[in-house]
């Protein structure tokens, strides 16, 4: 059972500065590797449209670009489907996919849509879906890629980080850790601060590399107890990590908290914060939710609880013992208000600065990620957008 938060800090929340969406154009905002309070109108907490992107599972999370959104699912097909006319634009169809799939990777480079599969990196024009360039890779591709400049950061199975220019699409450096599988519990993409990038390894390591050369600034050991053998006891982080400032927060399967100075890997604190699924910083907090359905709000000064609240109701708790854990969305911060989503259809709508559970409201489907576009707000499952209004 996940030990609950109980909060300790009298502190209280100051949200900051809204980040202004107008700023990011046509550009998708996931909340992964930064911040979540932006500028938007109120949230009824109803879905207005519903978006059909796909007949089968998706295999990645969708993007957003262009007033189009792109898709691969199970069978291997790349969907382009406009937001307005809900038709698609056009489809292709990767051979390495043929029959069902389990990994594969959507980015989008220089107005080009770039896909990881199998042992294969396909490049397709974002307008058309024609192949611009296709090349064969070492080992399959289980994270998604970060992006910096003119290089595309992957991450391999064999726990390798290959850097390809996005120019001549050939790599420029290569970092080559233990022999060892990637395990797939390792679910984090890596995170660009900088001239850093920051990959966590399933031997238990978090490495900052140079962007340009691959040389090692710094690394920690994510292992709590020192005494097990590295490499042979998994050790990954629960949800993405991510930066700001010149801060990383980390959550390790080893139910620790981390706040990591960015320039020397020294950790300013370390809290007992266990399973936690997704996290965003807004203001001086950090915004968390874990499986025991708590989110929760922590002071980014000490790592101390400001607020936890359970996504529960009495009648739930009473119903069974055993509560049934969900996988919550990164938490997205407007107008002094926290909106989170899970996989069992649920949304909730919270008060930032305490907490208190303003609405909450069911979804059609399963939600697995949520996203940001000019003014709206996108949730996905595995077949369909929807936009909250």
């Amino acid at each position: 059972f996940t030990q609950l938060i109980v909060p300790e800090s009298t502190q209280k929340i100051e949200l900051g500065e809204a980040v202004n969406i107008e700023n990011f154009g046509n550009q998708l905002i996931y909340f992964k590797n930064h911040t979540s309070h932006v500028n938007l109108k109120e949230f009824s907490g109803k879905y207005s449209s519903k978006i059909k992107i796909s007949s089968s599972k998706m295999l990645t999370m969708p993007l957003i670009y262009g007033a189009n959104i792109y898709t691969i699912d199970k069978k291997g097909l790349v969907t382009s489907t406009n937001l307005e006319t809900k038709k698609a634009n056009w489809t292709y169809s990767i051979t390495s996919l043929k029959g069902d799939a389990n990994k594969a990777t959507l980015s989008i480079v220089k107005e080009k849509l770039v896909i990881t599969s199998d042992l294969q990196l396909t490049i397709l024009d974002i307008n058309t879906g024609k192949e611009i360039s296709k090349r064969s890779l070492d080992d399959i591709v289980t994270n998604q890629p970060a992006e910096f400049s003119n290089g595309l950061y992957i991450q391999n199975a064999s726990n390798n980080l290959i850097a390809y220019n996005t120019d001549t699409w050939m790599p420029v450096w290569i970092f080559d850790t233990w022999n060892e599988p990637l395990s797939y519990s390792v679910i984090t993409s890596p995170v660009i601060a900088s001239n850093q990038i920051i990959t966590a390894y399933s031997s238990g390591q978090l490495i900052s590399h140079d962007v340009t050369t691959g040389s090692e600034f710094w690394q920690i050991n994510l292992l709590s107890d020192s005494s097990e053998a590295l490499g042979y006891v998994p050790a990954s982080l629960t949800c993405q990590h991510i930066q700001s400032d010149k801060f990383l927060y980390v959550s390790s399967n080893s139910g620790h908290l981390m706040k990591i100075d960015l320039s020397n890997a020294s950790i300013i604190w370390k809290k007992k914060y266990e399973d936690i699924t997704a996290m965003t910083v807004a203001g001086n907090a950090l915004f968390i939710a874990n499986n025991a359905r708590q989110i929760a709000a922590i002071s980014i000064e000490d790592g101390n609880a400001i607020w936890a609240t359970r996504a529960l109701d009495q009648k739930d708790l009473e119903k069974s013992k055993k509560i049934k854990p969900a996988l919550f969305t990164s938490p997205v911060i407007s107008g002094g208000k926290l909106y989170i989503f899970n996989d069992k259809s649920e949304g909730y709508i919270l008060d930032a600065y305490t907490g208190q559970r303003i609405k909450d409201f069911k979804i059609p489907e399963k939600i697995n990620s949520v996203a940001i576009y000019l003014d709206k707000l996108y949730i996905f499952d595995q077949y369909n957008a929807y936009t909250i209004d």
